[in-house]
C-alpha cells in the first residue's frame, strides 16, 4: 500500500526511526493487534518519522479502529506535521468525517489554523462538505473566523466553492446565533450585512 499523500507543503524528513516507522506502517495497515503489542511493550505513538506520525496515518487511511486505539493510549490530538496541519485538518482535508469526530471528542483544536492561516472550518468549506461543516460547527468551530492575509470567512469559501448547501447552513446559522453588535454597524459592516442578506436570499431560492 502507498503511503497516502497529504496536499500540504511538505517539511523535511524526520531522522530514521525503527519505532516511528513500524508504528506508522501498521497504522497504515490496520494492524491493531500488532500495534497494541507494540504500545504495551514502550514504543512512542507520538513519534515522527518522514513528517508523518501513527495517529495522523490512521485518519489518512480512515481507519477508525486504529484511531480510537491511539487516541486510548495517549496519542497528542494536536500534533502536527511540518506544515501545521493536524489530524483534524487531514480528516477534514479527505472527508473522514468518523475520525473528524472521533478527534474532536478527544479534545482536539477545532479553529486551529495551519501555517498558511487555514483552520478546518475553511477546509471543509472549500471542499463544500456539508457534513464536515455541521460536525465541526457542532463542536464550536467559529465561523467567523477570519484568515489573517485576505479577512476571509468560510461564508466567503463555501461561497467561491458554489456550495449551496453549505452557504445555506452557515447563512442560517449566523443569522440564529450571531448577537447583535453592542455600537452601531460602520457603513463597511452594512455593505458586508446587506451581501450577506442578498447571498442569503439567492442561496435560498437555488
Amino acid at each position: 500500500m502507498a503511503t497516502p499523500s497529504k496536499t500540504t507543503t511538505r517539511g523535511a524528513a524526520s531522522p530514521w526511526s525503527l519505532h516511528a516507522n513500524a508504528l506508522n506502517l501498521m497504522a497504515q495497515r490496520g494492524e491493531t493487534t500488532a500495534m497494541k503489542r507494540a504500545i504495551d511493550s514502550g514504543a512512542d505513538i507520538n513519534e515522527t518519522d518522514r513528517d508523518w506520525f501513527p495517529l495522523m496515518m490512521a485518519v489518512a487511511t480512515n481507519n477508525e479502529e486504529v484511531v480510537s486505539l491511539l487516541l486510548r493510549n495517549g496519542a497528542e490530538v494536536d500534533k502536527t506535521d511540518a506544515a501545521g496541519l493536524t489530524s483534524l485538518a487531514l480528516a477534514v482535508q479527505e472527508g473522514h468525517v468518523k475520525p473528524m469526530t472521533m478527534l474532536l471528542e478527544h479534545g482536539a483544536g477545532v479553529d486551529r489554523c495551519n501555517v498558511s492561516g487555514t483552520a478546518p472550518l475553511f477546509l471543509a468549506c472549500s471542499n463544500g462538505d456539508e457534513e464536515a461543516v455541521k460536525v465541526l460547527v457542532e463542536h464550536g468551530a467559529d465561523v467567523n473566523l477570519r484568515k489573517r492575509q485576505t479577512g476571509a470567512t468560510p461564508l466567503h469559501a463555501a461561497v467561491r466553492r458554489g456550495a449551496s448547501d453549505v452557504c445555506r447552513f452557515l447563512l442560517l446559522f449566523l443569522f440564529a446565533f450571531t448577537p447583535p453588535p453592542p455600537s452601531p454597524p460602520s457603513s463597511l459592516e452594512i455593505t458586508f450585512l446587506c451581501c450577506c442578506c442578498l447571498s442569503f436570499l439567492l442561496v435560498l431560492l437555488m
